[in-house]
């Protein structure tokens, strides 16, 4: 069995030739999103093609799309290479300045601890469905998180044995139920 991790950055940040918006479902693949002029949305399209044309075929596959990895979640540890990612840069700037656009204040940041996004993807890779999105169920916004008010949903302690999350506040378990009943998948 194929357990192909994608990313939700496949649904595209616009639609082809025309301003209108769209949501975009784990049902969905090509909605006529704009593909080509990310050349990483566009690999990790082209490359979710390729498994969904081999599922066609008789592969036993799941797809994850995951949002926007962050790291872990009870100790913060990143990425190796965290000074070249584009959207930790981007937060260092804004918080550097003190300052953040009126255009992206409101936006929602979908941030998902790496070892949470992990748990998701074990907790449904037996699920009945083949796409699964795995996404922040309470996304901050660019205002939220610069002013350090971003909920604490994904809390959870983590030690050297075990590195799977066991949150137990209400937000932690309302994305333990919403996994259970396909809201994040």
């Amino acid at each position: 069995k194929l357990y192909h991790m994608s990313t939700c950055s496949v649904s595209g940040d616009s639609m082809k030739n025309t301003s209108n918006n769209a949501v975009f479902t784990e049902d969905d693949f090509d909605i006529g999103q704009e593909r080509e002029k990310n050349i990483y949305i566009k690999s990790k399209y082209l490359a979710e093609k390729a498994v969904l044309e081999a599922m066609k075929n008789g592969l036993e596959a799941k797809i994850f799309r995951l949002g926007r990895l962050v790291g872990r979640e009870c100790d913060g540890k990143f990425q190796p290479n965290f000074k070249t990612n584009a959207f930790y840069l981007t937060l260092q700037g804004l918080l550097a300045i003190g300052a953040i656009p009126v255009e992206i204040a409101e936006t929602p940041i979908d941030l998902v601890p790496v070892d949470r996004g992990a748990e998701q993807v074990v907790l449904l890779s037996n699920g009945k469905e083949d796409v699964y999105h795995i996404m922040d169920p309470l996304p901050t916004t660019f205002q939220d998180h610069g002013q350090h008010k971003h909920a604490q949903h994904w809390t959870h302690k983590c030690s050297h044995r075990d590195q799977t999350a066991h949150g137990h506040d209400h937000h932690s378990q309302s994305a333990k139920d919403a996994t259970q009943s396909n809201f994040l998948g």
